[in-house]
This record gives structure tokens, C-alpha cells and sequence, in this order.
């Protein structure tokens, strides 16, 4: 029969399932607009023909 091998993980490492926190969610929208924002004021006219 084979058995069931369950993960083993340092004392100190913890699974956690749930949500995302706000204030995470709203970093990344910022770095995500910041990203697109700096993809296109600095590398938009080089691109476009510059």
C-alpha cells in the first residue's frame, strides 16, 4: 500500500488561506499604475519612433 506523505515544514513556517489584506491589494494597484505610467512617459516615445 503506499502511504500518505504529508509536507513537513520548519517550526516557524505557517500555511495561512484567506484573504488578501486591503492595504496590500492597494500597494499593488499603485505599483501597478506607477508601472504602466513610467513604461510610457520614459520608454513610449523611444519606442514610437524616437
Amino acid at each position: 500500500m503506499e502511504q500518505e506523505s504529508k509536507e513537513r515544514y520548519t517550526p516557524d513556517v505557517e500555511s495561512y488561506e484567506g484573504r488578501v489584506p486591503a492595504w496590500l491589494m492597494v500597494i499593488y494597484a499603485v505599483l501597478l499604475v506607477w508601472g504602466i505610467y513610467y513604461l510610457v512617459a520614459y520608454w513610449g516615445d523611444s519606442v514610437s519612433g524616437g
